[in-house]
């Protein structure tokens, strides 16, 4: 089976995460145009703060007509999130909120909070 080369370490700072971004823009072609939902680790945090910003230009350009349900402060969030949840327009986030990093016991359950939303029909 041939490698795709993801996640090679000779790519320069970023490389991975534009081709994904590009990729993706193009695969949008093919996604319904309503009643869609996009959700991971866009490693963005929206609105922009450390992230280059042609990259993230790149990312606004992938997700042009979606929303996103977890830019901005998130309740309970210790900073901004770098997972979200993009949706089409016609989807109403009627709550968003996280799961924290670590359980009630002090137990690591991952290196960064989790993001999750209920959404209604418009």
């Amino acid at each position: 089976m041939a490698h795709c080369g993801c996640g090679r370490n000779d790519r320069k700072p970023w490389e991975d995460h534009t081709i994904w971004l590009a990729e993706f823009q193009k695969l949008r072609s093919r996604l319904p145009d309503s009643k869609t939902i996009v959700l991971g680790g866009f490693n963005h945090k929206i609105p922009r703060q450390t992230a280059p910003k042609d990259v993230y230009r790149a990312l606004r350009r992938a997700f042009d007509g979606y929303r996103v349900a977890t830019e901005g402060e998130l309740e309970g969030a210790p900073r901004l999130s770098i997972d979200h949840i993009a949706h089409t327009p016609d989807l109403v986030p009627a709550s968003s909120k996280i799961w924290p990093e670590r359980n009630d016991d002090g137990k690591c359950l991952s290196y960064h909070f989790g993001v999750w939303c209920d959404f209604a029909l418009r």
